[in-house]
């Protein structure tokens, strides 16, 4: 099955890790053992990012991820609190979505297609 799994880039591995867990609801699915990890897999359903320790590029990246209930997934993180470019709407490329900040200012697009 064809799947991709974006890199993004974060200050500090154990850090983003925990962020993505508490704010968006991954769990960790590996991490390089040590005090200081360079690198992590975090997992929500058959969703996979990749975390690499790169404070020089920290928030440079951008991903998008294509879920069921983006509503429900903006609500949720209204709640907590998160800091948005975008909020959730409908648009013109057949896709209702909405765009957010990660711990690291990395861009995190999150919607799902309109039919």
């Amino acid at each position: 099955m064809p799947s991709a799994a974006p890199g993004l880039n974060v200050v500090n591995v154990a850090d983003a890790v925990a962020w993505y867990e508490r704010v968006l609801g991954f769990t960790l699915a590996f991490i390089v053992p040590g005090d200081d990890p360079a690198y992590g897999v975090i997992e929500r359903g058959d969703l996979t990012l990749h975390l690499r320790k790169r404070p020089d590029a920290a928030g440079t990246s951008f991903c998008y991820l294509v879920v069921e209930h983006a509503q429900q997934w903006f609500d949720d993180l209204v709640a907590k609190g998160a800091s948005f470019r975008r909020r959730i709407e409908s648009s013109s490329y057949g896709m209702r979505d909405f765009e957010m900040f990660d711990c690291c200012g990395n861009l995190i697009g999150v919607g799902q297609p309109l039919s």
